[in-house]
């Protein structure tokens, strides 16, 4: 394998061919929002009102698992994503979804984290708007068991997405 090797001289790095590829499609593909995630999980949640959330989430990660679009792609020796398409980026309304819907026509114009986003994409993802804004833990609603105001009360943190990305949500709801 290191035979067919190759060092760049100008970094200094060894490079391997499969990887050169494979860097060199990632990097060819314009980054976009996916949102096939957020429609699978909002209509599990739809259709699962009535039972605890432990077994809601348990039904919307099965969904998820069964109807999500698998893709493998040529030279990968680990697959899969939790998107339907190589750089692309799920959507969790879950967690929150108004400043989604407010950037849907700003995502490919923002400075930073440019994606692309199909006006088919952006229909989708308004049409569960209704939904998650009054479901989601964003919204301001309690969680599982009901402490989501006694812990904000207290100072302590909620268990939710904004906890795993390192602090309060970056995009505050209103």
């Amino acid at each position: 394998m290191l035979v067919e090797a190759q060092r760049s001289a100008e970094v200094g790095k060894l490079r391997l061919p499969r990887v050169e590829r494979a860097r060199e499609q990632l990097m060819s593909i314009s980054p976009e929002i996916c949102p096939e995630r957020a429609i699978l999980i909002t209509e599990s949640y739809k259709q699962t009102e009535h039972l605890p959330m432990i077994l809601r989430r348990a039904k919307a990660l099965e969904r998820i698992l069964k109807l999500m679009p698998i893709y493998i792609e040529d030279d990968q020796l680990i697959v899969g994503n939790q998107a339907g398409q190589n750089r692309a980026a799920p959507i969790f309304p879950e967690y929150s979804i108004d400043w989604v819907i407010e950037e849907l026509d700003e995502f490919h114009k923002r400075p930073g984290d440019v994606f692309t986003i199909t006006e088919q994409a952006k229909e989708k993802l308004r049409s569960i708007h209704s939904y998650w804004r009054q479901n989601s833990s964003g919204s301001g609603r309690p969680d599982d068991d009901g402490n989501q105001q006694a812990r904000r009360r207290s100072g302590r943190r909620s268990q939710g997405w904004d906890q795993h990305v390192g602090g309060w949500a970056h995009h505050p709801q209103p």
